[in-house]
């Protein structure tokens, strides 16, 4: 009757750690999406001021500690390729954090 008992309490302790590391991992999961929108606003309010920009205006891209010399519809370019990778990884998070609230 105790082992019976043991190994109830055994499976109601491992389902309340299995809903913690759910929850956890859906906050996880949330905090990613949240920082990628970050991101890709950042991206965008970037996209606006280069575009205010004149052609033959020099722009530098940030690389680390430095500054490169590219073109103007190089670094905009890249911007709109971070954006669409940012909304891709975006919902893949989305997906993931509904698969794990599913579990809790």
């Amino acid at each position: 009757m105790s082992n019976q008992k043991n190994d109830q309490y055994d499976q109601i302790y491992e389902l309340q750690r299995e809903i913690v590391a759910a929850a956890h991992k859906a906050k996880f999961y949330e905090s990613t999406a949240l920082q990628l929108k970050r991101n890709s606003d950042k991206c965008r309010i970037s996209i606006k001021e280069i575009d205010g920009l004149e052609e033959q205006h020099k722009a530098f891209k940030p690389l680390g500690k430095a500054f490169v010399l590219r073109k103007k519809d190089d670094i905009k370019a890249e911007l709109e390729d971070n954006i669409k990778n940012n909304d891709k990884e975006i919902e893949e998070q989305a997906k993931f954090k509904v698969h794990f609230e599913g579990k809790q």
